[in-house]
């Protein structure tokens, strides 16, 4: 196991087949640490085990993505949020970044190669950060 696929990923959406399937990808990319939730309740009682990662729904009963997102991000602004939508809506879109989420990713037919890449971003931005924290 390297050091990106120890971390703690949060899998949160109100659909449980869409919940295996993203948990499923994640296992097939290595990682192990992962967490599922059905609502938004859940996540939040649980952000005491302080995930890395959080991979979101956008639309779920309840709080709404956004609306967990704001609550995620004041509870640790260092989360990454990625939000997960059925298919590319500029306009939640925006207004997840506008909100803190780091990126999003398409649920379908190329889920898993699109969850890898922006994954991949994560790591390099850690590694920028980090290049960044030593020279500084």
């Amino acid at each position: 196991m390297n050091q990106h696929t120890a971390d703690k990923i949060f899998i949160v959406d109100d659909d449980p087949f869409c919940l295996h399937i993203t948990g499923q990808h994640l296992v097939n990319m290595g990682y192990s640490d992962i967490h599922y939730f059905e609502n938004s309740a859940e996540c939040l009682n649980n952000l005491n085990l302080q995930p890395d990662i959080i991979l979101l729904n956008y639309i779920m009963e309840m709080l709404n993505g956004v609306e967990l997102l704001k609550k995620i991000k004041c509870y640790n602004p260092d989360i990454y949020v990625l939000f997960s939508c059925g298919e590319k809506d500029t306009e939640r879109v925006t207004l997840s970044l506008h909100y803190g989420a780091f990126d999003y990713f398409v649920k379908g037919e190329h889920e898993a190669a699109a969850l890898q890449h922006v994954l991949k971003k994560i790591i390099n931005v850690r590694e920028l950060i980090r290049k960044r924290k030593k020279t500084g």
